[in-house]
């Protein structure tokens, strides 16, 4: 009877002890696992700031474009579209996709995002720049025609050779442009290839055309 009650406290001693070292193995899990969570958590945080700096940056970078475009436009009304545009984008792949931003970028010297980075986030430079409006004569029409309200374009009426419908308005628009021999060949060149794109009479570059007052808007392509 000793030995068999011996036995018995041999067992449930052996059972505790298991026990303990099962209950300490988990509270050693449990640890390393709040551990391991507490240090994710400042690494986290620190993948968090480029993208915080890096609107900063477009803000920047916004300014910097806009004192460009403002320089540029034809007029207050162009400048204030331009400005709209490019303070609604999210990205700076955004930005540099604005279409009337292209002839900055190619004629004037305005800085891609990577390049002004580079230079050390430098003011716009529009000091002797002068609008497209300026550029092509300020409302000196070489025949003495009248201009539209951009000023500095002489004005191409539509005639009776082009249909009454958008197809023969953007025809009407590129042989407006081709005969404007004041416009330099890169930007004839992307004129033209916006005009090529163009689906419809609300497009940038033919409200650009409009603006210096070398076309007449659809609506008075179809009226004429």
């Amino acid at each position: 009877m000793k030995k068999t009650l011996a036995l018995l406290l041999a067992l449930v001693m052996v059972f505790a002890l298991a026990a303990c070292g099962s209950s300490d193995d988990t509270a050693a899990e449990t640890e390393t696992t709040e551990t391991e969570a507490v240090e994710a958590e400042p690494a986290a945080e620190a993948e968090a700031e480029p993208a915080a700096e890096e609107g900063d940056d477009i803000d920047g970078y916004k300014e910097y474009v806009n004192a460009y475009a403002a320089a540029g436009a034809p007029n207050e009304e162009e400048a204030a579209a331009v400005a709209e545009t490019v303070n609604a984008c999210a990205t700076i792949e955004e930005i540099e996709a604005v279409s009337q931003l292209t002839v900055l970028y190619e004629n004037v010297g305005m800085l891609t995002y990577a390049d002004w980075v580079a230079a050390g986030k430098p003011a716009a430079d529009t000091e002797g720049m002068v609008s497209e409006a300026e550029q092509q004569g300020s409302g000196e029409a070489s025949s003495g025609e009248a201009s539209g309200e951009g000023g500095g374009a002489t004005l191409v009426e539509p005639d009776a050779s082009y249909s009454k419908d958008f197809d023969g308005y953007l025809q009407y628009v590129k042989d407006a442009f081709a005969s404007d021999t004041m416009a330099p060949d890169d930007m004839k060149e992307t004129t033209n290839a916006g005009l090529e794109a163009a689906v419809d009479e609300n497009d940038d570059t033919i409200a650009m055309l409009i603006d210096i007052g070398l076309v007449v808007s659809y609506e008075d392509f179809l009226n004429a």
